[in-house]
């Protein structure tokens, strides 16, 4: 099983430790913040399953981090349980939910509540992923086979061309971008007396006479710049 990771927020050290005792487990990477400006900080360089944040904390307190975090796109599905020792009274408890909060936890914890919600929340972001890395192998499938069907097309697309070009009486040959030719229709070995193999890239060239060549050349790169077609005139 893959490791998660879980972000602790508290302004105390000793909560974090407390934290850090109860959750301690091969399955999670605990990462411990002391506010909710260097919360923040985590939550831009690593991926996390969890957010357990403290509410009461100087500068910035966990209503406020909490809203900061879910303004952005890429932080707001993270799921954030509150930490607090303080008031149990439903309109403290409404305005954390109303920034985000999917749960609270009082202090001083309690263990294995404490260790039930977090099991829960880890378990639902392996999900996720496990469906996101199953998704994307489905779209890498379904790109290969659709490059798989591509390729055919034009193998069969290429195969009635040059059936087409071999009937023909006059010379035919196709070029990549860079000019180099990859096809000469059977007139051209004809004529030439050339096999594919002694006159493919450039190696066409022996096939025209010198006087001929730099002519022809320059008639070539002007058509390869024009993305035009070209007729051979050795006239």
């Amino acid at each position: 099983m893959e490791k998660v990771n879980i972000l602790l927020v508290d302004d105390h050290p000793e909560n974090l430790v407390a934290l850090e005792a109860i959750l301690d487990s091969p399955f999670y990477c605990l990462i411990k913040a002391a506010s909710g400006v260097e919360a923040l900080k985590h939550l831009l360089l690593d991926e996390f399953a969890l957010i357990l944040l403290d509410v009461a904390m100087p500068d910035l307190d966990g209503f406020e981090t909490a809203v900061l975090i879910k303004k952005r796109p890429k932080l707001r599905d993270i799921p954030i349980i509150f930490l607090t020792a303080f008031s149990k009274e439903e309109p403290f408890i409404f305005r954390g939910y109303s920034v985000g909060a999917v749960d609270y936890v009082f202090k001083p914890f309690e263990p294995m509540v404490l260790r039930s919600k977090v099991a829960v929340f880890a378990e639902l972001f392996r999900n996720r992923e496990q469906i996101k890395r199953q998704g994307e192998l489905l779209r890498q499938s379904e790109r290969r086979e659709h490059e798989r069907r591509f390729l055919e097309q034009e193998w069969a697309s290429q195969k009635r061309y040059r059936h087409l070009a071999d009937a023909v009486p006059q010379i035919i040959w196709t070029a990549g971008r860079d000019g180099a030719v990859d096809y000469f229709n059977q007139q051209w070995h004809l004529y030439t007396g050339l096999t594919l193999e002694q006159c493919e890239g450039w190696k066409w060239k022996r096939a025209i006479h010198p006087e001929d060549l730099p002519r022809l050349l320059q008639q070539w790169r002007e058509a390869l710049k024009r993305g035009s077609g070209w007729k051979l005139n050795a006239g």
